[in-house]
């Protein structure tokens, strides 16, 4: 699959694992990539997949969810989403198919941030719940991941799964 983001135009800000929290001060899992862009840089959809969730998070989603605000969601089959946040347009409706490389929405603004950014993330089911990996695996056209990295992949938290609108 692709960059969601043209790899020339992005920049990764924050990387999939261990963090300290710039809001909380505090160690935190970090499950996916914010990729700093210019206000109203294309979202490309990373292969082919069904949209199903575009919009507004809900509230069911829960609080750490409201944060990303705008988001789309496809899923590429049965066991693998993809999760598009701080989006600043969408471009795209619930069940609607789309092509490698089709825009789905540009990169937004959030109050978290102080620059403009896309969070990504990729989603897999586990057979009991979903789980967070790395973007970066699945990221062909940019060299984000080093080598030391894939030998010693960060692991998510036992606890993290998709809100039910996600999934």
């Amino acid at each position: 699959s692709r960059s969601p983001i043209d790899p020339s135009t992005a920049v990764p800000v924050s990387t999939f694992g261990e963090r300290v929290s710039s809001l909380t001060q505090r160690a935190e899992f970090f499950a996916g990539l914010s990729l700093a862009a210019v206000e109203g840089t294309l979202v490309q959809a990373p292969a082919a997949g069904r949209v199903v969730f575009a919009g507004k998070v809900p509230p069911s989603a829960g609080g750490e969810w409201r944060a990303f605000r705008t988001v789309v969601v496809l899923a590429h089959d049965e066991g693998t989403r993809t999760f598009f946040g701080h989006l600043g347009s969408v471009r795209v409706k619930r069940g609607q198919s789309l092509r490698r490389g089709q825009a789905l929405g540009t990169v937004g603004v959030n109050r978290f941030s102080p620059t403009p950014q896309l969070h990504y993330a990729v989603w897999k089911h586990d057979g009991r719940r979903w789980r967070p990996v790395d973007p970066r695996l699945y990221v062909l056209d940019a060299q984000w991941l080093t080598a030391a990295e894939v030998k010693s992949p960060a692991v998510p938290p036992r606890n993290a799964d998709l809100p039910p609108a996600f999934r």
